[in-house]
């Protein structure tokens, strides 16, 4: 018997090409910083593991021959996800899997969806293939199979749903940043008794914060688009959850979104001040702007001569600073 080997995968932050990854037979690999792959392909009796805060991007994904996918990160396919001749491939509580094409099971292979999935295209798993489902999938496209356990959801183009996702009938969800700010958009192609949604936003996915609350449209037959903004006070990768309230009190979660916030950190120096002594901003670029406010909010003109005081230094008409002249 060929000894089982484990391989830890490191990823330069030098690389830019993306190549395929081959899982060599009866081997393990984890992934365990974020990569770019064209094809990843698990060979025989193979693991893989993609360790959760990870991102892979990757075009397309075999999972065949008795290999195994842990994931507990996020992994976004281009084009489409094969799971076949007793694969297994398994989202955990913390994974985030978005498909832009199809996802097939056959061939008695096992998928296991606890965390949150998003497929495009169609999501096919025949008889032979077991389907068990504890986090809640989206599939714009056609379901054909049947879902064999979990106390999840998932919501079909087809309307073959597994039990019973709340009357929201949501066609896609973002998420973008440009610096400090986040804004998250999704669209709902109709809406039955549908009461408000609610944001949360996270930096592990296990702490959730309520940001806030959108009002829904009762029930609606028509397109609706959603916007919601705001500034992150952290960096990094944040995650945004979106969860959907009816009238009678019953939620569901539609969709966990995830960016990267890198907003400028800008510090005033000295501070406190001394009164008519200069200061500056760390971190100002030439295309930054900066205005100066007194406490009553009043305007100042000649921000380098400031007499003892509390004001507001307000940089590109977003980001608040305090500064203190004795």
């Amino acid at each position: 018997m060929k000894p089982f080997i484990t391989l830890l995968l490191v990823f330069s932050f030098f690389v830019s090409v993306a190549q395929d990854l081959e899982v060599p037979n009866n081997s393990e690999v984890t992934i365990s910083s974020d990569a770019d792959y064209n094809d990843i392909t698990l060979g025989n009796k193979s693991v893989l593991n993609i360790l959760e805060g990870v991102t892979v991007n990757a075009d397309n994904l075999n999972v065949e021959n008795n290999a195994t996918l842990n994931l507990d990160g996020v992994l976004n396919v281009l084009n489409n996800i094969s799971v076949s001749n007793n694969g297994a491939f398994t989202v955990n509580s913390t994974g985030i899997l978005d498909v832009s094409g199809d996802v097939n099971v056959s061939n008695n292979s096992d998928i296991t969806l606890d965390g949150n999935v998003q497929i495009d295209g169609d999501f096919t798993a025949p008889d032979q293939a077991n389907v068990t489902i504890d986090g809640t999938v989206n599939v714009d496209g056609s379901f054909t199979g049947t879902v064999d356990g979990g106390s999840g959801t998932l919501s079909s183009g087809n309307n073959n749903n597994y039990n019973n996702p709340l009357p929201v009938e949501l066609l896609g969800a973002d998420i973008a940043s440009q610096e400090a700010e986040v804004t998250v958009t999704w669209t709902t192609a109709t809406e039955t008794n549908n009461d408000f949604f609610t944001l949360f936003v996270s930096r592990d996915m296990d702490n959730w914060e309520e940001l806030d609350r959108v009002a829904g449209n009762g029930t609606k037959s028509t397109l609706t688009n959603y916007e919601y903004s705001f500034n992150s006070e952290v960096n990094g990768q944040i995650y945004i959850k979106l969860i959907q309230t009816d009238f009678d009190g019953t939620t569901e979660t539609l969709r966990v979104l995830s960016t990267e916030v890198n907003a400028k950190d800008y510090r005033i120096y000295p501070q406190p001040l001394r009164a008519g002594a200069a200061w500056k901003i760390r971190g100002l670029d030439n295309d930054d702007t900066f205005k100066v406010y007194s406490s009553s909010t009043q305007e100042i003109r000649d921000s380098q001569n400031l007499t003892r005081g509390l004001y507001y230094v307000v940089i590109n008409d977003k980001k608040v600073k305090k500064l203190i002249v004795q």
